[in-house]
């Protein structure tokens, strides 16, 4: 037993020198541990509450329960801790990502925006509230005539929705979506709906607007 035991400790020993030789990790991505107070329908929320840290889409980042919180002179507890992203946490769960709460169930008015350096954050959540989330919309410039966009719109979003992102709307003669390997391209014109052939847009669609004047298109 104790040979096999130094056998397996020898090949993950072999795999993390591998993994390191080739520019990686055998460590889970770098998050933010997230620690504090959480208070529930006016009162410290009670021992054995459930914390879950989402992100956009409602994708799990992390989820934990509170604890008893306990001091003395020296250290202070806090009724929960937690590593956001966990290890089963969504993709979606990275540097960028701004997390809301739910507190037992009720969303909280705390959220924050997950960065790159492992950062420890102090947030005292309350429930129920209405999340700070900071805006995240970003203006993409059109030049007159066609310009190349990666789309950061929602999978899904209806081409209609799109379009109306676009200011000023009398700017937009149509914008196109390639579609398979033959170089085909949908495309959606606000003024000709019966001819288009684009209902939705997904995130990371490569997406070319056509505009008759200078224009910008606001994007999530």
């Amino acid at each position: 037993m104790a040979i096999q035991k130094h056998a397996a400790a020898l090949v993950f020993a072999a795999a993390a020198m591998f993994a390191l030789a080739a520019g990686g990790s055998v460590h889970a991505q770098l998050g933010n541990r997230i620690y504090g107070s959480a208070t529930l329908n006016g009162a410290s929320a009670p021992v054995g509450t459930t914390i879950v840290a989402v992100t956009e889409g409602s994708k799990v980042c992390a989820t934990t329960t509170t604890t008893q919180l306990q001091a003395n002179a020296t250290a202070r507890s806090y009724p929960y801790v937690m590593d956001i992203p966990s290890g089963p946490a969504a993709p979606e769960c990275k540097p960028g990502a701004v997390i809301t709460f739910a507190v037992g169930g009720l969303t909280a008015a705390q959220s924050f925006t997950i960065d790159e350096i492992g950062s420890f954050r102090l947030i005292d959540l309350t429930a129920p509230g209405t999340p700070n989330v900071p805006s995240t919309t970003r203006t993409v410039t059109l030049t007159a005539g066609c310009t190349e966009v990666t789309s950061t719109f929602p999978d899904n979003t209806p081409a209609a929705t799109v379009a109306a992102a676009v200011a000023p709307a009398t700017a937009l003669s149509a914008f196109w979506r390639a579609d398979g390997t033959q170089g085909a391209f949908r495309g959606h014109g606000p003024l000709s709906a019966a001819a288009s052939d684009l209902a939705t847009v997904n995130r990371g669609d490569a997406l070319r607007f056509c505009t008759t004047t200078a224009a910008t298109l606001t994007q999530p």
